[in-house]
């Protein structure tokens, strides 16, 4: 009858379903709109195959079927769009972030010791140098891979970790239950310092276990198959415990491609122990809470809706720079920082936003400025030839330098060797420099930047005045500007750089003069001189 072959039919909707979950288990989200597509598309499609099984043409339950599938198919496409259409919740999408005030720039970004706190080694740049430490093992280096690196402090000390993960299913097999022998970690600041951790397995991974084993399997095991997880990250815990870190999120509004962050999960990476925490109860060795493609989207989408829906002309509407970093805060702790520019231009930026990477806290900054393109471009043209010869410059990192903000990239041969480092001011285009080594091309940053007269001493850049007897000093003339340095006995050790800039005191200033200067003071060995006074020419 038309009622038992519809029953049956409905029983094949239901097989073909559990099939289709088996299928793309454990990746498979109750959250995608794609799976309240995929069972009605089944219902209908399960009806032509009933239908040519049966060979009843007269039969109602195929039409019967075929209308509700349609039907369901509509409401979902209608609902989704009452759901998510941007004009109709503006507001909403507006506020998908919202910013902390900051008036200054100088407390939101670490200042940092240009001989340790730069960093040295880069994602790729980590990934050789523990292949590299893995390969002096052939007994490990033969059964895994290194996993993905990611970016973490560890007891106050930045580091690239990477999970070792097996490299094939019989590897795993062999092996299923002991876990590989632990992972890598790279120095930021150090491309001396690689460290194979030995002492704890990993058993539970993202890519190179199966089975129960398998970590997205695992947690769809324990209960998390209807939440959406994102950003499956490593990490390690300040006694060397190795963790995977991942974010639990919801949709913004709808069906939007916008997220907010609605907590974490920790699973053990040897013992398989999950814990869930809100964001404000994460333990504090976490890192990464806000992933990286979330915060993008919630920067894009305020953006997007700053001038409301129906903004056709693009007025005010701002994006975020290509490339994220992470940087360390004025606070000490980790941020996200990009650039924003207008929709409407790729070379300059309206400001910055720095987003914290547990809390998802946001600060923009009103200042106009360069994106990180530009920065590689600007420093590219310091070295042409060697462009041309396959050498690279590496995205551009954020730093705090007296009050400043600029960026500073790895600069690598054709043969991804680290060659040199390069500066530039995020604020002023012609500040630019390259050195074989950090110290060098800050010297010739600091040189640069005091000859133009670009900067003014603001922010952390404390201003001191000392009174001393000039024990040495030297110029030299860069871009057609006399730069002048000189130690002052009052102040041991640190070296004054001055431009004479109109002052026509500086060139007649001999060893043994008396002086009054003031100058930036950060801690560092060079310091740029604001005023300069000689107490022996009247």
């Amino acid at each position: 009858s038309g009622a038992a072959n519809l029953i049956s039919s409905s029983m094949s909707v239901a097989l073909m379903t559990a099939a289709a979950t088996v299928i793309l288990y454990p990746t498979m989200k109750m959250t995608n709109f794609g799976l309240y597509i995929l069972v009605p598309a089944i219902l209908i499609a399960s009806s032509f195959i009933n239908n040519a099984i049966m060979d009843n043409k007269n039969d109602l339950s195929m039409p019967m079927s075929m209308l509700f599938g349609v039907a369901t198919i509509a409401f979902l496409l209608f609902g989704s769009f009452v759901t998510t259409f941007g004009p109709l919740h503006t507001d909403v999408y507006r506020n998908a972030a919202t910013f902390e005030s900051k008036q200054d720039f100088d407390v939101s970004v670490q200042h940092v010791d240009f001989e340790t706190g730069i960093r040295q080694v880069d994602q790729k740049m980590a990934s050789r140098l523990a292949e590299t430490k893995l390969g002096q093992r052939s007994d490990i280096i033969s059964q895994v891979d290194i996993g993905k690196m990611s970016f973490s402090e560890v007891d106050g000390r930045l580091f690239w970790q990477a999970p070792l993960e097996w490299s094939g299913f019989f590897k795993y097999i062999n092996n299923s239950d002991e876990g590989t022998v632990g992972y890598v970690r790279v120095s930021v600041t150090d491309n001396r310092d690689v460290e194979l951790v030995q002492d704890q397995p990993i058993v539970y991974q993202l890519n190179g276990s199966w089975f129960e084993h398998s970590l997205k399997r695992h947690l769809w095991n324990n209960g998390y198959h209807a939440t959406y997880l994102t950003d499956h990250s490593f990490e390690v815990d300040d006694q060397g415990n190795p963790y995977w870190v991942v974010s639990m999120v919801e949709r913004l509004q709808g069906f939007s491609d916008t997220y907010t962050v609605e907590g974490v999960l920790t699973v053990h990476a040897t013992t398989g122990e999950i814990n869930e925490y809100t964001v404000q109860e994460a333990p504090k060795w976490i890192d990464r809470i806000q992933p990286e493609s979330v915060v993008l989207n919630q920067l894009n989408t305020w953006g997007d809706y700053l001038n409301g829906s129906w903004n056709f002309s693009n007025y005010l509407k701002q994006s975020a720079t290509e490339g994220m970093s992470i940087v360390r805060g004025g606070d000490g702790n980790l941020k996200w920082y990009t650039g924003m520019k207008s929709v409407n231009s790729d070379k300059g930026t309206v400001g910055f936003v720095l987003v914290d990477t547990r809390t998802g806290v946001k600060e923009y900054f009103e200042r106009n400025g360069i994106t990180e393109n530009s920065c590689q471009a600007n420093i590219e043209g310091l070295l042409p030839e060697k462009i041309n010869a396959g050498w690279i410059v590496t995205p551009c990192i954020l730093y705090g330098i007296e009050g400043e903000p600029v960026y500073v990239a790895i600069v690598k041969d054709a043969n991804s060797n680290p060659k040199g480092f390069g500066i530039s001011s995020l604020v002023h285009r012609d500040a630019v420099a390259y050195g074989q080594t950090i110290r060098e091309a800050h010297r010739l940053y600091v040189k640069k930047r005091q000859g133009n007269q670009l900067f003014t001493s603001q922010g952390e850049a404390e201003l001191a005045t000392v009174t001393g007897y000039v024990g040495r000093i030297n110029s030299e003339v860069l871009d057609g500007k006399t730069i002048y340095y000189m130690l002052i006995d009052s102040v041991p050790g640190k070296i004054m750089i001055v431009s004479s800039g109109g002052n026509s005191e500086i060139p007649l200033t001999s060893v043994g003069d008396q002086v009054t200067i003031t100058y930036n003071e950060l801690g560092l060995r060079e310091a740029s001189v604001t005023d300069f006074d000689n107490l022996n020419i009247n």
